[in-house]
């Protein structure tokens, strides 16, 4: 895969409330990828712009949810709903995929 990208699965934690919540493990694992830019989506009422993007990434990849993240290209993104597992016809796993939003 031509990229190179650091996961954050989440994690389980606690708020300074002491609450249960998940967030996405303050410590990054390499991985490689293939990430493929989509159209942004503007919004002009509010003068913003969303870049989206989807990851494709290798079956030993971690599982990701949607409270994790991801680093590409010095930002962050944060994933729209869970990674989606793509098996084989013999259910072997083949690759993930992950709809991503630019955080920062």
């Amino acid at each position: 895969m031509p990229h190179t990208v650091t996961l954050f699965p989440a994690v389980d934690a606690t708020d300074p409330d002491g609450n249960p919540v998940r967030r996405p493990s303050p410590t990054g694992v390499a991985s490689p990828a293939f990430v493929q830019p989509r159209r942004s989506v503007g919004d002009t009422a509010e003068a913003t712009t969303t870049a989206r993007a989807a990851a494709y990434l290798p079956p030993s990849a971690p599982e990701l949810d949607a409270y994790a993240q991801l680093e590409f290209t010095g930002a962050r993104w944060e994933l729209v709903g869970a990674a989606t597992a793509h098996d084989d016809a013999q259910g072997v796993r083949v690759y993930w995929r992950a709809d991503l939003r630019r955080v920062t």
